[in-house]
């Protein structure tokens, strides 16, 4: 959704970045009939630049996704405090490729995204992953290249979210530079991005159901210790499978301790953990 891409740009520009916005996914015919770009464009004249790849039905150019690139990486100037956010990154591969080639992506970055890395841009690409499939599909040229890869996914349905807003959450698959899973709140009408508690918010829809399960076994006992919860939240789903299994059923109570759950040590035999409603 373009709606995700403007409220990141909308939220860097807040934070005194100029952002150029490479458009190789909607189009210029399209972002225009949902007051995306009107609205973004308006508070940040000077510091937003947005590039449609292919027809610009306003004046008529056509522009090339290699000459965009071409161009970017010729340029003389210095990209500090710039971020480059590439939509549809695939389709700045050349003609008849495509993004499970890896010796086409690694000439995308060779060619083009090193050398404008170089001149101190920061550079975010997003790679479209096949409706409806968690698999990431793709040359793993793009995320070696990358410093960080983030998967980023809508759970607004799942949760209920208020009216108006988006529930998304972007999980990180390389975390060398310390990153970590954030939630964030997406408002579809004045592209404002705020913060939220992961633990609380980023619940995917099995640690939710799995969680539901964790309070309705509290609700009914006083305390129970780590084991007899886990046995208790298996015995009590329908399908074993429809809830988390024990690693990752302890690493979700250990996340919502002190949020929905209190948990205590005894120096008791083994060091027993037990846990109870808040």
């Amino acid at each position: 959704m373009p709606y995700t891409r403007f409220g990141l740009a909308k939220k860097l520009l807040e934070m005194g970045s100029s952002v150029v916005y490479v458009d190789a996914d909607n189009g210029i015919q399209i972002i225009p009939n949902r007051g995306i770009y009107e609205k973004v464009k308006m508070k940040f004249q000077e510091t937003f630049h947005y590039i449609p790849i292919g027809e610009n039905e306003r004046d008529g150019k056509t522009l090339h996704a290699r000459e965009t690139l071409a161009n970017l990486a010729r340029s003389k100037k210095n990209f500090q405090n710039v971020v480059f956010i590439y939509d549809g990154i695939g389709n700045l591969l050349p003609p008849n490729t495509n993004a499970m080639e890896d010796s086409s992506v690694q000439a995308l970055y060779d060619d083009y995204l090193k050398i404008i890395r170089k001149k101190g841009a920061t550079q975010i690409m997003i790679l479209h992953e096949p409706k409806y499939n968690d698999t990431y599909k793709g040359s793993t040229r793009w995320q070696d290249n990358a410093d960080e890869c983030f998967k980023v996914e809508n759970l607004s349905e799942i949760s209920n979210f208020q009216n108006g807003k988006m529930l998304l959450t972007l999980n990180p698959s390389k975390k060398r530079y310390g990153t970590k899973s954030v939630a964030i709140s997406l408002d579809l009408n004045t592209y404002d991005i705020e913060m939220l508690n992961f633990d609380i918010f980023g619940l995917n829809e099995k640690e939710r159901l799995t969680l539901d399960y964790i309070l309705e076994v509290l609700s009914e006992n006083q305390e129970l210790s780590q084991s007899d919860l886990i046995k208790k939240v298996k015995a009590k789903s329908c399908n074993s499978s429809d809830v988390l299994g024990v690693n990752s059923m302890i690493k979700l109570l250990k996340r919502q301790s002190g949020i929905s759950v209190k948990r205590t040590e005894t120096r008791e035999k083994n060091n027993t953990i037990k846990y109870s409603l808040l």
